[in-house]
């Protein structure tokens, strides 16, 4: 899946998911930019609405090591297909506090709760998992 960045600032995203990260209709994203196309590796759907995880442009592999999950009110879904090493799974109130929520996206990531955190966290482990499936996801891209 490939999405082009519309929007980097707050301005498009639902007031009820204000709360959920302490966003405001004034901030800005920085790890994206307008009109510049990113590779999906993950979705994850919070009260119905879509976050996509991406690249940002301060991913280096190295120092940053991991993706953000950003509001796909951000972006534009400019190839939606799905990635041949994607699954789906329904999450019925899951430990973060949303409720009836939904990822998709690579094994690890869909089907280990604590994953992303430990990714964002540095863990050897789930870098190097991310890394591996970063590389064959982006194998099957075009950008």
């Amino acid at each position: 899946m490939i999405a082009r960045c519309k929007d980097n600032t707050g301005n498009c995203i639902p007031k009820e998911l204000f709360a959920l990260r302490g966003w405001n209709s004034d901030m800005e994203f920085h790890e994206v930019t307008v009109n510049k196309k990113y590779i999906v590796y993950a979705i994850s759907y919070h009260f119905d609405h879509p976050f996509y995880m991406v690249c940002g442009d301060d991913y280096d592999g190295e120092y940053i090591n991991y993706p953000h999950l950003l509001p796909g009110c951000l972006f534009e879904v400019i190839d939606d297909r799905y990635s041949n090493h994607w699954i789906e799974k329904e999450i019925k109130n899951d430990k973060s506090g949303y409720e009836n929520t939904k990822r998709v996206g690579f094994k690890e990531y869909v089907e280990n709760e604590y994953f992303y955190g430990h990714l964002l966290e540095g863990y050897k482990k789930e870098v190097k998992q991310f890394a591996q499936t970063k590389e064959l996801i982006d194998k099957e891209s075009s950008i």
